[in-house]
């Protein structure tokens, strides 16, 4: 069931990043996908656990194939679909390793590997499918600012995934 919970989480932040207005507040700029992606990190780090590094690593293959098909079902420009991609693969790939490495209590190992995942993944969507590098989306000027305001909200969604975890004393 938490392998579908997580396919479902890469679906709908592709879906409702593609068909919604990113919400511009207090000179940030965040999808209002960002919601769902932030809760990805959480749920294959119980992915993980359950199940092993093999089936996380199957489960974030499944998770590109459903980003592919979103993209192109959405007719996502190039730099957007390959920004979700690249981001998504390298950003899951870093949060697995980084989670299988520590070791710390399930929480913690939750917290840290999604704070360093999380970051990844905002970084390199932002700069590849927004910035100047690409397609223009947003100015060099908006990209830091674009980078911060997606990173609080995962940043936050993963410090509260973990907080509950801990509250439920989830361990190992």
């Amino acid at each position: 069931m938490i392998i579908v919970l997580y396919v479902a989480c890469v679906a709908l932040a592709n879906i409702i990043t593609a068909t919604t207005t990113p919400i511009f507040f207090a000179g940030f700029v965040i999808t209002w996908g960002t919601f769902f992606a932030g809760a990805t990190f959480v749920l294959r780090d119980l992915v993980q656990r359950g199940y092993g590094r093999g089936t996380a690593y199957a489960a974030i293959g499944a998770g590109l194939a459903v980003s592919a098909t979103f993209s192109l079902a959405y007719h996502d420009a190039l730099p957007i679909a390959v920004g979700s991609l690249v981001a998504f693969a390298v950003s899951e790939s870093l949060d697995t390793e980084v989670f299988t490495r520590l070791d710390r209590p399930f929480p913690f190992r939750v917290a840290v590997s999604g704070l360093i995942g999380g970051l990844i993944d905002t970084a390199l969507f932002v700069v590849i499918a927004l910035s100047p590098l690409w397609s223009n989306i947003l100015t060099w000027e908006q990209v830091p600012r674009a980078i911060l305001g997606v990173y609080l909200v995962k940043a936050a969604l993963q410090l509260i995934g973990a907080a509950l975890l801990h509250r439920q004393r989830v361990t190992a």
